[in-house]
């Protein structure tokens, strides 16, 4: 059943969910799709992006997924339309190909992982004091298992070993 659109053509459901998920692809909020394809709210126009995506194979909810490929559908837009100038040596398109491409690795997990370095600084006196209370709970909990003993001797040398008092 083909419905009419605001500039009163014909557009069957799926045409619309097409041209629905054609927008949302190209950044347009739902508010603006519902305004622009006739849907009453941003809830028709949300509804419509979804079937479409699933129809096109994709997730059929706004998951990231669908978020991720529909970046990756624009930025293809953005390298493809920057491309003939980029080969013919135009180094603002180069630069802007080569950002285009930064962020397709980025999306895409494409890049080496990246590694940083985290100190921590720790009160010895709370680590000490927690350190005890551990052992107190393992000694409650435990004192009857045969290994106990071997256990709670064990850790009372690391702390006389580590900190110069038995645990």
């Amino acid at each position: 059943m083909a419905r009419r659109d605001n500039a009163g053509n014909n557009v069957s459901p799926r045409q619309k969910e097409v041209q629905a998920v054609v927008l949302r692809s190209s950044g347009a909020s739902y508010d603006q799709i519902a305004e622009s394809l006739g849907y009453r709210q941003k809830d028709g126009a949300y509804k419509a992006v979804q079937r479409g995506m699933k129809r096109l194979g994709d997730e059929s909810y706004e998951s990231i997924e669908m978020v991720r490929s529909m970046s990756l559908r624009r930025l293809d837009d953005m390298t493809f339309a920057l491309m003939p100038a980029a080969r013919q040596g135009d180094l603002a398109s180069v630069d802007r190909v080569l950002r285009l491409e930064m962020r397709r690795a980025d999306l895409l997990g494409l890049d080496a992982p990246k590694t940083f370095e985290a100190r921590i600084q720790m009160d010895i006196n709370s680590y000490n004091t927690a350190l005890k209370d551990f052992v107190e709970i393992f000694r409650e909990h435990f004192a009857d298992h045969e290994d106990a003993p071997k256990v709670i001797d064990a850790i009372d040398k690391v702390g006389e070993k580590r900190f110069g008092e038995v645990l």
